[in-house]
């Protein structure tokens, strides 16, 4: 499951990725995570930044996506891609 929250402009946030821990490692977060974002990249306007919350531990799967690490928290990471 996976969802984005948007203002349909600028500001686009990738929320509640979610694979269930039987069915990691098939490709299956990979999948909705590039098709997401193929969607959202169509609707950005330039300048664009698409946002999420990492949960700890998980941000190399979203670096390979181009997600940039901001500081680190107990939680997980803030992580940010923008659209050029």
């Amino acid at each position: 499951m996976g969802c984005v929250i948007e203002d349909g402009a600028l500001n686009f946030y990738l929320q509640d990725m979610i694979v269930r821990p039987a069915f990691q490692g098939h490709c299956i977060g990979t999948t909705l995570v590039s098709l997401l974002l193929d969607e959202t990249q169509k609707r950005a306007g330039k300048g664009a930044t698409i946002g999420l919350m990492s949960a700890r531990g998980k941000e190399n799967f979203y670096s390979d996506f181009g997600f940039q690490v901001r500081s680190s928290g107990r939680l997980g990471s803030g992580m940010t891609v923008f659209v050029f």
